[in-house]
């Protein structure tokens, strides 16, 4: 029933950001051999690999928590997210 409601261009922008995102792996790790020589390598992909893998973790659990937020000073839970995601950026950069 909730795909009555995805339009085209809903689809053909997550294609695209598939697409987008498809060689983002490969290209860190290509990235990665031209900075590191192979013994190091290694070591180093783990590292992107499984930052990658609790941020993943993470971000769900922030986001199941940010869902409880919807209501909170009149903006809905889906908001809040950007909100966070604001703050956090500004707080980094300073």
């Amino acid at each position: 029933m909730a795909a009555e409601f995805i339009s085209h261009s809903t689809v053909c922008m997550g294609a695209c950001l598939s697409v987008a995102e498809a060689g983002l792996f490969p290209g860190v790790v290509y990235y990665l051999t031209l900075w590191y020589p192979r013994h190091m390598l290694q070591y180093r992909i783990g590292l992107f690999f499984g930052a990658a893998t609790v941020g993943g973790a993470f971000s769900g659990l922030l986001a199941f928590g940010i869902g409880y937020m919807g209501g909170m000073d009149g903006l809905k839970a889906w908001s809040w997210i950007f909100v966070s995601s604001f703050i956090v950026n500004v707080h980094a950069d300073a």
